[in-house]
């Protein structure tokens, strides 16, 4: 057994010698012990058995919990440190807060892994170990050899029974994790501002959405659901998240590139350009704008939409604010690619370029001024509204002042105005100007020929995505049947708890002997039909009987080590000690959201968790048998 979780805290607290104290000792610390959990998991995978290796990773995780524990109290200790003696925050208490709110994550993460390790190794013990191991042994080599007497039946029941099983029960869990996420943004538009009446407004007509985008693009409704997800969580409302959609599919379909990527790229660059708004129509159509834009510059260079978006992530806020247009933006970055120069060094050299203009521009008449020197006058560049003038414009009148000069003495020109970051990118896009200048009259009207739209629906008719349609048309009617039976299965999954909490408080001596006449029963079993039914029953009715035990056994463990991690992490109010309350303005709502480490550690329902497909009908049904079995055999 590993090592108690509260005492493995109090002894990394008195004993810091080998690492010592601070943020990044106690994250070496860290380190070190997830390296030794490693090693000593890997050991007991080769050389020993499963039940030991899932021992010695429960006690790694016990070292690693106390560790980063150590990690969120330093964390915190920073943030509180970054506030003034008022109260108040600093530059620093954002970034601060965030990476509190990032460090209790994955101390709830690690206690997850930590109570799902001791589930596993409390059925993997009832499994393989003692009398239920040998019950279990002997009945897979039972029905192993019953299996082979009645080869013909098998061969219909894989052929017939089981593909129809399986795909439901695949159904009953795509609609549970699909029902889950939507019930997290739902939560994330409230805790956003939203009624509750506008969310699951919303979120109703994500859902509905969400089937019939996945049924038209072949794009499952979970990448859907998830890119819902990603844009509310950007601080989207459900109008806006709902407005963007269709557009964000039509350009990954257009593009080839995947879904979410998209939708991220998308998404920033509409914010870095101003162009949200709070406006359904308006946001409709800027997401049009936006996406069509980015995709057209993409096909018609060397780029691509996710190198495009990482370029953007650089250069788009300084673009706007010199008051350049997205479409000229994602040109330059084409133009660019071309010449071999994509992705983060496009972005921060096109965004070097731009800031370096402006300060030409401020520089002219003085002692620094690098344009008067090349002959080029302020009208040149500069509109009459005191703004640069279109990028490939300004970009063609210091090609016509440099384009005689030697090479040696360009590069030292365009040194002194861009300096080494900006020089590569300057020197190409003063040459490729009139190219610049042609592919932005192009990405230009992108939006008004609906590229995307149009490109989308033709890239659809590929055999390739066509089966994708089918698929997703198949599983999605499959999903909505299995939504039919959920409420029927969720008070028999409530039943069940019930059951496994009763179990858990009986004294041991009652468990003990409840196990061992259900053991009883299963090794004595009815006497079936002679031949392969008969051996392939009984094989089944002992593993069936150790399953359930081991499921049992596996939810009393899981169900104490959650007590024991949330005693020891979280204080009377379900909040991880520690949580930040003194942030101001926006940071008090952030407290807020990341004090909660119950929240982190709930068992997402469409995981189901401790009891997995057994939750299902199908596996429902499975366990009623079982266990009628059992009882059959007391009498």
């Amino acid at each position: 057994m590993a090592e108690p979780l509260g005492q493995m805290m109090i002894e990394l607290g008195l004993d810091d010698t080998k690492f010592g104290n601070g943020l990044k000792n106690a994250k070496s610390q860290l380190k070190y012990f997830g390296s030794e959990m490693k090693a000593q998991a890997s050991s007991y995978d080769a050389f020993g058995s499963k039940v030991d290796g899932l021992s010695a990773k429960e006690q790694g995780l016990t070292k690693m919990i106390a560790a980063q524990s150590k990690v969120v109290a330093e964390s915190k200790k920073a943030y509180d440190g970054s506030l003034t003696s008022k109260g108040e925050m600093t530059k620093s208490s954002a970034r601060l807060a965030a990476n509190f709110e990032a460090e209790q994550a994955k101390l709830a993460s690690l206690a997850k892994e930590y109570i799902n390790t001791a589930k596993a190794e409390a059925e993997m013990s009832v499994k393989t170990t003692g009398v239920t191991g040998a019950i279990n042994k002997l009945g897979t080599a039972q029905i192993a050899i019953g299996n082979r007497m009645k080869s013909l039946g098998d061969s219909m029941t894989t052929g017939i029974t089981v593909p129809i099983a399986t795909a439901f029960v695949a159904a009953t869990a795509k609609a549970i994790k699909f029902q889950n996420q939507l019930l997290v943004i739902k939560n994330l538009l409230t805790t956003g501002g939203e009624s509750a009446k506008e969310a699951i407004s919303g979120v109703n007509k994500m859902q509905s959405d969400a089937i019939q985008y996945s049924n038209h693009y072949g794009v499952s409704v979970e990448k859907i659901s998830a890119g819902y997800e990603e844009l509310v969580r950007r601080g989207y409302t459900s109008k806006q998240a709902i407005a963007a959609m269709k557009t964000e599919l039509q350009g990954a379909l257009a593009s080839g590139d995947d879904f979410n990527d998209v939708v991220s790229v998308a998404s920033s660059t509409l914010e870095s350009f101003g162009m949200k708004s709070s406006n359904t129509a308006k946001m409709t159509r800027n997401t049009k704008t936006a996406v069509n834009e980015l995709a057209y510059a993409a096909d018609l260079t060397a780029t691509n939409f996710q190198d495009l978006g990482v370029g953007m992530s650089y250069v788009g806020a300084t673009a706007h604010q010199a008051h350049f247009t997205l479409s000229e933006t994602a040109s330059a970055l084409g133009v660019l690619s071309n010449n071999g120069v994509e992705a983060d060094k496009a972005g921060t050299g096109l965004r070097k370029v731009i800031v370096s203009l402006n300060t030409a521009v401020k520089n002219i008449g003085t002692k620094n001024d690098v344009l008067a020197s090349l002959g080029i006058k302020k009208e040149e560049i500069v509109g009459s509204n005191g703004q640069l003038k279109s990028l490939s414009t300004v970009m063609d009148v210091l090609n016509q002042h440099t384009k005689d000069m030697s090479a040696t003495k360009k590069a030292a020109v365009f040194n002194s105005l861009f300096g080494t970051t900006g020089q590569q990118a300057g020197i190409i896009l003063a040459q490729s100007s009139k190219q610049l200048a042609e592919l932005n009259s192009q990405v230009d009207k992108a939006e008004k020929k609906n590229y995307v739209g149009s490109l989308s629906e033709k890239n659809l008719k590929s055999a390739q995505n066509q089966l994708k349609v089918l698929q997703q048309n198949v599983e999605n009617l499959g999903m909505t049947l299995a939504q039919k039976v959920l409420p029927s299965v969720q008070p028999i999954i409530k039943d069940l708890t019930d059951a496994v909490n009763w179990f858990g408080k009986l004294n041991p001596q009652v468990q003990q002997n409840i196990v061992k006449w259900g053991l009883l029963a299963a090794a004595m079993g009815p006497v079936l039909s002679i031949g392969g039914r008969l051996t392939t029953g009984l094989g089944k009715l002992g593993t069936s009987s150790v399953g359930l035990i081991a499921k049992i056994a596996g939810l009393g463990a899981k169900s104490q080590a959650a007590k024991t991690v949330m005693g020891q992490l979280t204080d009377a109010t379900g909040n991880v000690v520690g949580t930040l309350t003194k942030a101001g303005g926006a940071a008090t709502n952030t407290g807020g959201l990341i004090g909660n480490l119950a929240g982190r550690m709930t068992v997402a329902a469409g995981e189901t968790g401790v009891l997995g497909s057994a939750l299902t009908p199908l596996g429902l049904g499975m366990i009623a048998v079982a266990g009628a079995a059992t009882i059959g055999g007391l009498y």
